[in-house]
This record gives C-alpha cells, structure tokens and sequence, in this order.
C-alpha cells in the first residue's frame, strides 16, 4: 500500500465516522438525539460509563481497531489504571486488533516490552509504537543515509541503532577520544569563544529531539549550530507535549519544552513524528493497514489523541484519567470535543455517586460516597411555595453558605432544586471535585449553558422557586 492510497483511505480532517445504529446515552438520565449522519457528540462529547453497556458494546462492534494511548490511559505514573488488564482482555476477546500508540519516547519497542509485562499486560512486540519508534521510521521512509544528532534517551538510540542509522549525543561528543570537535572545552566552561571553537561533525545529517532529562544548554547551541550550518539538516521531534501527568497531582513539563527551546535556537521548526503532528496518522495507515471509518482512538490529551483521531476520521474516546480535566473538557470548542468520554467519578480511589432526578417544576440532586438514598432526596422536597429549598452547600462551612448552592442551581436552571450531600466535611478537596463534576453533569443534560459561576464563592441572594 502505498502513502498515496493510505491518504485517499483517511477521512478529511473534521469529518466524522459513520453514524452509529442507534443513539448513545448522553449520560444516564437522557440520550443524544441527532439528526442522520451526524455523529452523536458533533457538539458535546458523549458520556459512557459503566452502566452504559449497550452504548459501549455498540461503539466496539463498529470498529475493528483500538489504538490505545499508554500514559494516562493505561497507567499512570508507574501505577496501572483499574480495570485495565480486564478490559484489554474483552477487547481481545472481541477479536479487536490492538495498537499501544505513545507519544513517550523514553523507551525503545522492547523496553515498553518489559514494562508492559510488568504490570501484567500481554503485548506482541509488533503491537507497541512509541515515538522513539517513529522518529527513526520517519527517516528511513525519508531514505535517509547519514549519522543523528540525538537529543533523548536510550530509548531513540535504541531504535535508530535498529534501523541502521548511526547517531551521536552531546556525551559522546564531550567524550571523543581525540578532542578536536572542541566539545570538551565547551563543556568545561562555556564562552562565546569555545562555542565558536565547536567543530561540527560534517556527518551529521539530522538532529532528533525527544525527552532527555538530562538536556543542557550546550546540547542546545550544537543542536542549533547543526540546524543551522549543515546543508539539509533534517529536524525531528518525537512530540510537542508540553506536560505530563506524574499521577501524584503534579505535571512534569514534556518533550515540547525542550524542542521549543532548539526551534528557537535554531530558527526553524520540527517536524513532528508524533500524535498532534501530520506525518504519523498516514504511516500508520500504511504500515498497520488501517481504515480509518474501523478504528478507535482512545488517549487522554485532546491536543494529541483526540486530535489525530479527527484528522483522520477516527472515533475518538477520552478517558479523564490522565492530563485532560472534566473542567478543560468543558471549556473546548465543539471542532475539538472527543467523540466520547469516559466518566471517572473517582477522587483518590474514592468512588462518587450522582444521582440527578429531573421533574417539570423540581431537580432532585444526590451527591455522596454511597448510592443515592431517596428517603433523604423525599425529605429535601421542595415545593412552588419554598423561597429557599431544604438543601446543603458542597463546600458549606457555615449558616450563610447552607443553602447557597442550592440557591444558584434553581437561578440558574428555573426549577426548585432539592440538593442532598453526603461528603466528608473534613475532605474539602473531595467537595471541590464533586462541584466540578456536578456542574459537567448538568451541563451535559443541558440544564445550564454554562457551568462556570455556580461555586459557593460567586455573589448572589436568596432566589425563589418558580
């Protein structure tokens, strides 16, 4: 197959997989109703969770492919995400071929190997493709012949060396036997004079970026010397994320940093070999003979995953167990939705139950660690005649903040709401995120327009019921 026909086979970027036989539920309480030929999500990305099997055994009977993002989807950090290994196993049950596509170039094929076994995931060698993979893929189908200046890991080395391509770091550099390329120097101690004593390896045909934790200022200047004096210098990129989630609450900033700085160096920009850039979606079709209207894209980043999914007219399904936010989910424009989302309802392994009961006149809300309870929900009944429904605040600490929720839902959706919390008090962390996913909720069921504004924090009075 050549690249001619994989780019006839890939959708047009923004168009939309087929539409699927039957609508899917927008959340529990109500379902998409789309117009033909529109995907369900065009303009709110649809909600599956583990109630909604229907939905998720129809969107896997769609498709024969699963192209999976690693970091933030199958585990994070070092700690696998629940429920993974089972669910990898049904798909394979399902007879779904399989695709770990990361943009983490740390790694070579093997290594990724090792660590998928690790935490118990069985993978065949041909299944894993990391950017550290793909750089080199992309100069081989680029016919090229010379040697790499590499700024990464062993990972990319790793998979040069596998792809015959010679490549040389700054270490190497600095540690050259002969010490005429004048890197020791500058390494010694860095002055405009030893920067302009550097001799350039006339070999070099490339500089390859990746993560390197170990990047210095003087890997920079030769990077950016080469991008500048070798004719044809080729510069590539493995990704341009600019952070990744530790899984401890703290973002670790991405291989998109350090390329930034060599393309500004350098003056020029890398062409990027992984998800968010051009190339990639093309070589995959090619190389792994997929039909993109029979694939599925499932990754946590929307400016990664979720965007090469609609360059190329995948379906698209974002977990928000990784960088992705329900609050940055909120804020997108419709072009970059997903097409699916995966509910978590999960702070700190702590499970959350939502139980949003819509009437014509009143909205019933529970929010707890345990499943609703409708003796509580009966006992905060309001009626047309209550000014202030019997209700507690999420983040309540005092008298006034009691009922204040409860008094922004009913401005803002015009119904009484009866607004039953059952949260530790000494967990305002807790509280914090089931607002924020309180407010997803009705958004999603389209009961408010806007999410942002109903915290305890903004100014309003007291409202009265319709």
């Amino acid at each position: 197959m050549s690249h001619a026909t994989c780019t006839h086979r890939c959708l047009p970027a923004g168009s939309r997989p087929p539409v699927l036989r039957r609508n899917l539920m927008k959340t529990a309480a109500t379902r998409a109703q789309e117009g033909p030929g529109t995907l369900p999500g065009a303009q709110l990305a649809v909600k599956l969770t583990a109630h909604d099997s229907d939905a998720v055994d129809e969107l896997l009977q769609s498709v024969s492919t699963l192209v999976l993002d690693c970091d933030g989807v199958l585990w994070v950090g070092d700690a696998l995400v629940p429920g993974t290994v089972a669910a990898l196993q049904r798909f394979r049950q399902l007879g779904k071929r399989l695709l770990f596509l990361t943009n983490n170039s740390s790694k070579s094929r093997r290594l990724y190997r090792a660590k998928f076994e690790s935490l118990d995931i069985a993978v065949a060698p041909e299944e894993i493709v990391p950017t550290s993979y793909t750089a080199a893929a992309y100069l081989q189908s680029r016919n090229f012949k010379k040697k790499v200046y590499l700024i990464g890991t062993d990972g990319v080395g790793e998979e040069l060396a596998a792809a015959g391509i010679e490549h040389v770091n700054w270490d190497q550099l600095v540690g050259s036997p002969t010490g005429i390329n004048g890197a020791a120097e500058m390494q010694r101690e860095w002055t405009a004079a030893s920067f302009g004593r550097l001799q350039l390896d006339q070999s070099i045909g490339a500089v390859v970026v990746g993560w390197d934790p170990n990047f210095s200022y003087s890997s920079m200047c030769c990077a950016a010397a080469c991008l500048r004096e070798l004719p044809g210098c080729e510069f590539v990129a493995t990704n341009l994320d600019p952070a990744d989630n530790m899984g401890n609450g703290r973002m670790m900033p991405g291989t998109g940093c350090i390329v930034r700085a060599v393309e500004t160096a350098a003056g020029r920009e890398a062409v990027n070999v992984g998800k968010g850039g051009s190339w990639l979606l093309p070589f995959l079709c090619e190389q792994y003979d997929i039909l993109p209207s029979q694939a599925c894209i499932i990754g946590d980043r929307l400016d990664t995953d979720i965007a090469l999914g609609r360059q190329g007219g995948l379906q698209t399904v974002l977990p928000l167990s990784g960088v992705t936010t329900p609050a940055q989910l909120l804020e997108v424009e419709s072009a970059q939705l997903p097409h699916y989302h995966l509910a978590t309802d999960v702070f700190q392994d702590q499970h959350l139950h939502f139980q949003i009961v819509v009437l014509d006149r009143q909205l019933f809300i529970w929010i707890g660690t345990e499943p609703a309870c409708l003796n509580n929900l009966c006992l905060a009944t309001p009626t047309r005649m209550d000014s202030m429904p019997a209700a507690t605040s999420l983040l309540g600490r005092d008298a006034d903040d009691v009922t204040s929720m409860s008094q922004r839902l009913a401005k803002r959706v015009g119904k009484s709401v009866a607004l039953s919390v059952n949260l530790p008090s000494n967990q305002p962390e807790m509280r914090a995120f089931a607002e924020r996913r309180l407010m997803q909720e009705l958004r999603q069921l389209e009961l408010v327009q806007q999410a942002a504004g109903l915290s305890v924090g903004d100014p309003g009075g007291p409202v009265a019921a319709p």
